[in-house]
């Protein structure tokens, strides 16, 4: 192993002489044990188990208030380098020594991340018969508060355990949110018709629950509350509540495409799609609406007789405060896409300041990859922050009155 190569990247990294070597005989004390921290000592056990087939016993040796350690030597440490841990509870100070590791941080998701910024370590490791990285200090902390994936299943079903999978191959690159599409993969049971046959059970939606959580990852649920509702409204009997439009917006996009936001049954029916969702999501902070790509709102006679009157922002805008009421009313901060609120923007002021407005990048796909190391391009998430169009800026200028967009 002539390098280390870590993703993402650590804020520092110094590489010194020497090495550490897997061998019989070492141990993985934790200090400050909870829970959640003996789990994370049994994943980098398990982990150089796989890799240099060296068991390591787990002991606890001291309960020390404001740091999480975990050291990996054959004999007890004697201290462990407070002063150069970082203050975030993500960041994490993690020292290769040639007889001992030191994983320190603040919180228990910064001890976490040390354990797969080491992991990463060892499974690259080209030792021959014996399995050693190279001795360095690294320290790392994130830029992004949020950092985030969105997973849809409306299209080809991935199985469960690769979900699962997937979940923890993520939290391996420090990812701590995902935003869950269900569309028709949700076990509904009021609405049965709409359950797809490869749809989640309720097992194992809490399972993905569950692994996200142990992961340190925040899983939020989308539900869509107005627009990409197909997968409801091409059954006859969700008919009615689809915007009325004569034809088709394209070939992606059917007729049935979106509720009609002045039909009382389209809130009904959000509301009890909703219910259900968040009851199973029970600790989850936050519940994603959607409401993107409206294409045909205020189409159908009666919503144009409303735009006449008041214009097509207040419709949208009108319908999707009921909609994060019906969120909130279950202790969750609601979520919305945020491309109608800048296409039609007169009354994005009225908005409930209880949404939180989701950017997206529509370009994806152009030359550049975001928050990779790509083809010679470097674009940081944060640095993609900084492309943010003027006019979404424009738009929202006033509604984010606390100053903290986009550093979130």
């Amino acid at each position: 192993m002539n390098g280390i190569v870590i993703i993402p990247e650590p804020k520092k990294l110094e590489i010194n002489q020497g090495e550490f070597v897997f061998t019989e005989g070492l141990r993985c004390f934790v200090i400050r044990k909870t829970p959640d921290t003996l789990r994370t000592a049994h994943l980098i056990s398990e982990t150089i188990k796989s890799a240099a087939g060296v068991d390591l016993p787990i002991e606890e040796i001291s309960t020390q208030d404001g740091l999480y350690s975990i050291v990996i030597s054959s004999s007890q440490p004697d201290g462990l380098p407070e002063n150069q841990v970082p203050e975030s509870e993500e960041g994490y100070h993690l020292a290769v020594l040639p007889d001992r590791l030191m994983l320190t941080s603040k919180g228990q998701a910064g001890l976490f991340y040390a354990v797969q910024s080491l992991s990463q370590m060892i499974n690259q490791s080209s030792g021959g018969s014996a399995v050693k990285i190279p001795c360095c200090r690294i320290e790392d902390w994130p830029d992004l508060q949020i950092r985030g994936i969105h997973i849809n299943l409306w299209s080809m079903m991935p199985r469960y355990e690769y979900l699962r999978d997937f979940i923890k191959r993520l939290s391996a690159l420090k990812i701590n949110f995902i935003l869950l599409e269900y569309e028709d993969k949700f076990p509904y049971e009021k609405h049965p018709v709409l359950v797809h046959p490869l749809a989640l059970t309720k097992d194992q939606v809490e399972g993905l629950i569950k692994t996200a959580k142990e992961n340190y990852i925040e899983l939020t649920p989308l539900v869509q509350s107005f627009g990409h509702v197909e997968y409801v409204l091409k059954h006859d009997e969700y008919a009615h509540l689809a915007e009325q439009v004569e034809e088709d917006f394209s070939p992606q996009v059917p007729r049935r495409w979106q509720y009609c936001p002045l039909n009382p049954d389209s809130l009904k029916m959000f509301r009890e799609m909703a219910s259900e969702v968040m009851e199973i999501h029970a600790d989850a902070k936050f519940f994603h609406a959607g409401a993107d790509e409206t294409f045909f709102l205020g189409q159908c006679p009666r919503c144009k007789e409303y735009v006449a009157r008041h214009g097509l922002s207040a419709l949208f805008v009108e319908y999707m405060n009921k909609v994060g009421s019906i969120i909130t009313a279950k202790g969750k901060i609601p979520i919305l896409w945020y491309d109608y609120l800048t296409n039609v923007p007169k009354d994005t002021p009225n908005l409930s300041r209880d949404f939180w407005i989701m950017y997206w990048e529509y370009r994806m796909g152009s030359r550049s990859v975001p928050f990779v190391r790509w083809a010679g391009l470097e674009l940081s998430g944060r640095q993609l922050l900084d492309q943010v169009p003027p006019y979404v800026l424009q738009t929202f200028k006033k509604y984010w009155d606390d100053g903290g967009f986009p550093d979130q």
